[in-house]
């Protein structure tokens, strides 16, 4: 299709491409205020709107939803799909309808989602995990402050790792772990999958969250191994100044490279979430909101 837009002097210039008008407001020679049209279309309308129709209205040439990928009549893609109701590629909503919207596709690693669902999500899963936090902190009140008296006691050092072990098998800490844990597993899904959109977004694979995600679980397997390892030293000053490096040595180096890549990984997505859209169309699909966010 074909776009015309009006110069500084009113006239029409054309005709472009949507590619064409996405390079022309590049270089800065057109700005999302400027009027813009398709051809044999009289209604003048601003770029920005005119971009988030030529490139949001179609799917592979059809307009489908991309949930139920039921075919949906009108001329340009409403907020929701008339057939199973749910938002197609999200919607202008903020950073709360963001982050619902991200739970809401905790299943979909398809498509593409903008910064904004992405950081909204981060945001307040964020805000509920330093909530859940603090409920857990209070659980277990009595027993850390129990625990960090026996470990002021001169003669309680020597049966560190015994007052550990009890520590973590008191009710209310596995209680408050157990928390912990519900409350990570129901937000690390919806985060893999609104991570793996917006790389999408800006034209990338999921391979990064994939080896993030595998370094991540190393971290933990190979950090639980060495502590299982060294909880039979009964001594805590022994278990520091006479450890037999040897017999540990496989976990503590898989703990340090997996700490190490995991740390590296995370800056390089870190910076990856920050960049903007693709503008128009990528081979992930079509831009990830109605409206540019």
């Amino acid at each position: 299709m074909s776009y015309y837009y009006l110069d500084s002097d009113k006239k029409p210039q054309g005709p472009y491409t949507s590619e064409d008008l996405n390079s022309l407001k590049a270089c800065g020679v057109i700005h999302d205020d400027t009027l813009a049209a398709a051809a044999g279309d009289s209604n003048w309308r601003p770029l920005s709107e005119v971009l988030v129709s030529a490139d949001c209205s179609t799917w592979n040439n059809e307009i489908q939803c991309p949930h139920c990928e039921k075919e949906i009549e009108e001329k340009s893609v409403p907020n929701k799909c008339p057939h199973c109701t749910k938002w197609i590629h999200g919607n202008d909503l903020g950073l709360w309808g963001a982050f619902v919207h991200g739970m809401k596709n905790f299943t979909n690693f398809k498509g593409r989602a903008t910064r904004t669902e992405f950081w909204g999500f981060f945001l307040f899963s964020t805000i509920i995990k330093m909530g859940c936090n603090k409920m857990t902190e209070f659980i277990t009140l009595k027993e850390s402050a129990l625990f960090e008296k026996m470990l002021e006691e001169k003669e309680n050092e020597a049966h560190f790792f015994t007052y550990i072990k009890e520590y973590l098998c008191s009710t209310p800490v596995l209680t408050a772990m157990s928390i912990d844990f519900i409350i990570w597993i129901i937000l690390f899904i919806p985060f893999l999958a609104v991570s793996v959109r917006r790389l999408h977004d800006i034209g990338r694979t999921a391979t990064s969250v994939v080896l993030a995600t595998c370094s991540l679980i190393m971290v933990y397997i190979s950090g639980a191994a060495f502590v299982w390892q060294i909880s039979n030293v009964e001594n805590f000053g022994q278990a520091v100044e006479n450890l037999p490096l040897e017999e540990y040595v496989s976990s503590v180096f898989i703990l340090g490279a997996s700490s190490v890549f995991y740390i590296l990984i995370s800056i390089y997505l870190f910076i990856m979430m920050l960049l903007p859209s693709n503008p128009g169309s990528n081979k992930f699909g079509p831009c990830a909101f109605l409206k540019k966010i």
